[in-house]
């Protein structure tokens, strides 16, 4: 049965069923945060992870193998190769983590972006806990 205004009535419109689905979707909100960053090197990515890990300011950072990226610096299209660090912390010490990255970082601007994470396996958030107590 193909779903249109007519089979659904007039009551309910395609909008309507969106909005009352995904309403109920991504709801929970946890106190963790996924934070990222690129390094030109990973001697730095390595310092910049082993740094956030020993003083418990992130649980784990993965480091992914050297990616290419394309962006603009000082008025003239950049191509560098990158590590990209994958942080996984709780949303209080994200402002300590973006102070480590911009202290520890080679770049003048260095990317950071910040997630919210909003679901996961509970598990991983009790281990998490456990390791940034």
């Amino acid at each position: 049965m193909q779903l249109n205004e007519h089979t659904l009535g007039s009551k309910w419109s395609f909008d309507t069923i969106w909005i009352q689905r995904n309403s109920r979707q991504n709801t929970m909100s946890t106190p963790y945060r996924l934070v990222m960053t690129t390094c030109d090197s990973k001697d730095n990515a390595k310092h910049i992870a082993a740094h956030l890990v020993l003083n418990k300011l992130a649980a784990c950072v993965n480091i992914l193998p050297q990616l290419e990226s394309i962006y603009m610096w000082q008025g003239e299209v950049t191509q560098s190769d990158e590590f990209k660090l994958l942080i996984k912390t709780k949303s209080a010490l994200v402002s300590e983590v973006i102070e480590v990255i911009q202290t520890e970082h080679r770049y003048d601007v260095p990317e950071v972006q910040v997630i919210e994470i909003t679901d996961g396996a509970q598990q991983y958030f009790n281990w998490m806990e456990e390791v940034l107590n």
